[in-house]
């Protein structure tokens, strides 16, 4: 054989030792991702919330394999600038430290002077079981924190079951449901709910002034997250989640009274029941107003949440017992209010310190 020959010979067999005829390794596609040695992302969230300066945003790659265990680190990055969503984030891992047969994911959220203001509440798989490298979060409201920021909770209205000496809560407008914590405001919205619920374990619909904090388990270790109410509304019997998981219009809705200054009002005899109405006509808004016995209409004025009740013309009659006394409670209620909110078909008015002048329900004609 001359040299040719030999020098293309050797050729061919360097080729073929080169060529593999086994099939790819399982789990190639998350060594693949896992080379790349980085987790990328992003986060936003639905809230129109301007963050104040120092907000910081963090992304921690996590082992979930165990539910029942503690979820272990693996990696974080924070992001110390950001002109807000969509935040996009890197987080740089040690491949040597991903297993294949365990499960990671990504949790993120933003803290601003150390509270927790937004974060992530689902999971999000990254990098093994077929799970790639890249994920984009949709970040929650954490309520406890952004009401301790701006001095005030949120209107929450859902329905409550207590039972076995537990609460709980299912929010009409998320449908996410909640342990209720047994402090702040509990007692008296246990005490409402006993004279509501038909029989133990019914659900009933509330609404309240509260927020979400996290809370150490009943069961177990570890915290989760429970609904804190910081001041009960009332409880409603014949309302529930269908029936008012969209907030009812301020304006050109009857809206039977229920309580004037914290007490109880309700319909007299045969005198029409206490009702407020606000109305728009040809452009300008007015009110007009009821206990049952004299008609009170004025005009009426709104910025945002911002309402002023104007003395207008009243009819004249005298008015008995317990009239006379509701009648004074109302124009207390429609001298000192300066705030309004509504919750499903709840509507609340506040004083200037938040207090509650009136309570109403809308009632559709």
């Amino acid at each position: 054989m001359n040299l040719a020959r030999i020098s293309t010979a050797l050729a061919a067999a360097l080729v073929m030792s080169c060529v593999s005829t086994e099939p790819p390794p399982l789990n190639s596609g998350m060594k693949d991702a896992a080379a790349q040695s980085a987790v990328e992302g992003t986060a936003t969230y639905r809230e129109r919330i301007a963050l104040p300066p120092g907000a910081i945003f963090e992304a921690v790659l996590q082992d979930v394999t165990l539910a029942d265990v503690k979820s272990t680190e693996v990696a974080r990055t924070t992001v110390m600038r950001f002109s807000g969503p969509p935040i996009r984030f890197s987080i740089a891992f040690d491949p040597t430290k991903i297993d294949p047969a365990k499960n990671y994911s990504i949790r993120a959220g933003i803290r601003v002077d150390g509270k927790l203001w937004f974060t992530s509440d689902t999971a999000h798989p990254v990098l093994t079981r077929g799970a790639g490298s890249s994920v984009d979060i949709l970040l929650e409201r954490v309520d406890a924190d952004l009401s301790a920021a701006t001095g005030r909770a949120s209107l929450m209205g859902g329905e409550m079951v207590y039972m076995a000496d537990a609460a709980r809560f299912t929010d009409c407008a998320t449908g996410s449901s909640y342990p209720i914590a047994m402090e702040g405001d509990f007692i008296r919205m246990q005490q409402d709910y006993g004279r509501s619920a038909s029989k133990p374990g019914t659900w009933v619909y509330v609404t309240f002034e509260g927020s979400i904090a996290e809370r150490p388990r009943m069961e177990g270790s570890g915290v989760e997250r429970n609904v804190v109410v910081s001041r009960f509304v009332r409880a409603w019997p014949n309302q529930n989640c269908e029936r008012s998981r969209a907030d009812v219009s301020l304006m050109n809705t009857y809206w039977r009274i229920v309580s004037l200054g914290g007490e109880p009002v309700g319909a007299t005899g045969d005198k029409r029941e206490p009702h407020l109405l606000l109305k728009s006509v040809h452009g300008k808004q007015a009110y007009a107003a009821t206990v049952g016995c004299n008609q009170m209409s004025g005009g009426l004025t709104l910025t945002g949440e911002i309402i002023g009740f104007s003395p207008g013309v009243a009819t004249l009659m005298a008015c008995p017992p317990p009239l006379d006394a509701r009648e004074k409670s109302l124009i207390t209620a429609l001298t000192t209010t300066k705030r309004w909110q509504i919750k499903g078909n709840t509507l609340e008015l506040l004083d200037a310190l938040d207090g509650q002048t009136a309570l109403c329900e809308a009632v559709h004609l």
